[in-house]
């Protein structure tokens, strides 16, 4: 199934850069059609460097939440360790809210099948 990612408002004024930095495990691939899914959500095209999924959103009013899919791929299977979270304001980064990373466990892929 596919991940959602759910950010929420829940300051008293509008974030103007929202930013969501994720810890992305061994073999989660982001395809180019998976890059324009979040695009579309977020309002900007995510970067990734190494293991890091960065999501920079378009202003995010009080009390609003945005709901952004994760469309990853897998390339491996197994019970792996990542898909830790930390959001903030780009303009106040020292106040960011952490989720850290958790076991998630994928299933093998089949020989030939699709991944």
């Amino acid at each position: 199934s596919e991940l959602v990612l759910v950010v929420r408002n829940t300051t008293p004024r509008t974030v103007p850069v929202p930013i969501v930095e994720i810890d992305l495990p061994t073999g989660a691939e982001l395809t180019a059609q998976g890059r324009t899914s979040i695009a579309a959500r977020a309002g900007r095209a995510p970067d990734r460097t190494g293991d890091v999924l960065t999501i920079t959103m378009t202003p995010l009013p009080p009390g609003a939440e945005r709901r952004i899919p994760l469309p990853l791929r897998w390339s491996v299977g197994g019970t792996l360790v990542g898909l830790g979270v930390a959001a903030f304001a780009a303009d106040r980064p020292d106040r960011a809210t952490i989720l850290p990373p958790r076991p998630v466990t994928i299933a093998p892929r089949e020989e030939g099948g699709a991944r």
